[in-house]
């Protein structure tokens, strides 16, 4: 059964494409631009039973950073000082 799903709503396809994981596979979802791309990861903790994300921006073909932008959990707020 899938626990994760991911929708491109907006493209240059007549369809809205959907993509699911699983809470053992997860679910990765990479944006690609010229300078650079955005990754997204779903994954289940098991041992704190909550689903969490990391946001990071990625190298496409050899341009761009690598570097985590955000870390957290799915459905509660980041809190910032």
């Amino acid at each position: 059964m899938f626990h994760f799903r991911a929708v491109v709503p907006v493209s240059a396809r007549q369809t809205i494409t959907g993509i699911r994981g699983t809470k053992s596979t997860g679910l990765c979802v990479k944006a690609q631009a010229k300078g650079g791309a955005i990754r997204i990861d779903l994954y289940y903790n098991e041992r704190l039973d909550r689903d969490e994300y990391t946001i990071r921006h990625c190298t496409n073909l050899g341009r761009g950073i690598s570097e985590v932008i955000e870390r957290g959990v799915i459905g509660q707020r980041i809190v910032t000082d």
